[in-house]
C-alpha cells in the first residue's frame, strides 16, 4: 500500500507476519498501517511485527498510530513486536516516553 510518503508491506509467513514500513508516519499516513495491521488481524494472526528500520519521520499521530496497532493486537490475541526505527525516530518514542512500554525488539529485515 502507498499514501503518500509511505510504503506500508506486508510479509505473510506461517511462524507470522512482517509488516515494514517505509517512510513518514504521520497524521496523513498512520492509518495505512493500522489499516494493514488489521487486515492481518482478520486472517487471524497470531504474530506480527512491525519493522520501522525504514521510517524517516515519524510525529504524535504516527505514535498513536504504533499504540493503536499494538492495542489491536492486545485484543485480538495477537503476540506484537516492534523492530526499532533510526535514531530519530526511536527519539520520539523517548520523548513521549512510551519507549519503555513497546514490545521492541531486534532488526527482522532481511529475514
Amino acid at each position: 500500500m502507498v499514501a503518500g510518503e509511505l510504503t506500508v508491506d506486508c510479509d505473510v509467513r506461517e511462524d507470522g507476519h512482517t509488516v515494514f514500513v517505509d517512510g513518514e508516519l504521520d497524521l496523513a499516513t498512520a492509518p495505512e498501517l493500522v489499516t494493514a495491521v488489521t487486515q492481518l488481524l482478520g486472517q487471524r494472526a497470531l504474530s506480527i511485527t512491525v519493522d520501522l528500520d525504514g521510517v524517516t519521520f515519524i510525529d504524535s499521530a504516527g505514535v498513536r498510530g504504533i499504540q493503536i496497532v499494538r492495542d489491536l493486537c492486545r485484543k485480538h490475541g495477537c503476540v506484537l513486536a516492534i523492530t526499532p526505527g533510526q535514531r530519530q525516530v526511536q527519539r520520539v518514542f523517548e520523548v513521549a516516553g512510551i519507549n519503555q512500554v513497546l514490545p521492541f525488539r531486534d532488526s527482522s529485515r532481511g529475514t
